[in-house]
């Protein structure tokens, strides 16, 4: 995502206010921002589990900057244990803000239950856009929507700056394999 947001910052087309929670030291954006740019404003908020890690994810003053700031759009990450990302698209929905949630879908379920395909019906229907890690996640929301334009894919994957076409190759470069989400502790 982040160079995705980069070059959104570059085109100069948009103001970015990107809003984070603060991770632990090694994980997610940690102590650093990813980039500085005068068309991007980092916003650390604080991120708080009221009603323990299952559900009631609440990131502190993520609705009063929207109600005040009224941005275009809101790209948004699809948790639905998150009582701000409900908060988001239900605020999205009556101030007439367009929020783009990004996530993995139903993708990640061995079994579907009811309750699932209702939260993610709602989800769709208040997201103007569902952005879609992969084309799997894309197809495990399919039946749930009509409209099959309002689910995109982003491709959750590296975006390389400097490929080298398959002219150039000899076959004998050497390369890194990359493993996402190389964390300490993660036996990798």
């Amino acid at each position: 995502i982040l160079p995705v947001l980069y070059n959104i910052a570059q085109s100069g087309r948009l103001s970015l206010d990107i809003i984070y929670g603060k991770t632990p030291s090694g994980e997610g954006l940690g102590e650093h921002l990813p980039f500085t740019h005068p068309n991007a404003h980092w916003i650390q908020v604080e991120a708080r589990s009221s009603f323990g890690e299952k559900i009631g994810i609440h990131q502190k003053g993520i609705l009063g900057y929207l109600i005040k700031t009224r941005p275009d759009a809101v790209w948004i990450g699809a948790n639905p244990r998150s009582i701000s990302f409900w908060g988001v698209l239900i605020v999205g929905r009556l101030l007439g803000i367009q929020v783009y949630a990004r996530g993995h879908g139903l993708f990640k379920k061995e079994h579907v239950g009811i309750h699932y395909r209702l939260m993610y019906k709602i989800i769709l229907l208040l997201s103007q856009t569902y952005v879609c890690y992969t084309p799997l996640v894309q197809k495990s929301l399919m039946p749930l929507i009509k409209d099959h334009k309002k689910l995109v894919v982003d491709f959750n994957t590296m975006h390389n700056q400097y490929p080298v076409s398959p002219e150039e190759k000899t076959g004998k470069e050497g390369g890194i394999f990359y493993i996402g989400r190389v964390r300490s502790g993660c036996g990798v």
